[in-house]
């Protein structure tokens, strides 16, 4: 599934480019990203890699997830993208 946005800020293009080009930021404003922290990167990553929790709830039930991420495009300040890319054969 893709998924694309569209944010109108009052900021400093740059500034929000660095808070999101990021990953190990998103626990800081992102509520469903308690973790995300630097690994090392792969030889065939394209970019920085980080292992990311993700965790949702809904009313009792709740869900985690550790997913590894790349960084597989970066055009400051117009696109970070990001992909999952796991080194074993999870998907």
């Amino acid at each position: 599934m893709d998924v694309s946005a569209v944010l109108a800020a009052q900021v400093d293009p740059e500034l929000l480019f660095d808070l999101v080009a990021d990953l190990a930021r998103y626990p800081d404003w992102l509520e469903i990203v308690p973790r995300a922290q630097a690994v090392e990167p792969d030889p065939s990553d394209e970019g920085p890699a980080w292992s990311v929790d993700l965790r949702g709830q809904l009313g009792l039930l709740s869900r985690s997830k550790r997913l590894r991420m790349v960084r597989t495009q970066s055009d400051s300040p117009r696109i970070a993208r990001f992909e999952r890319r796991e080194l074993d054969s999870r998907s």
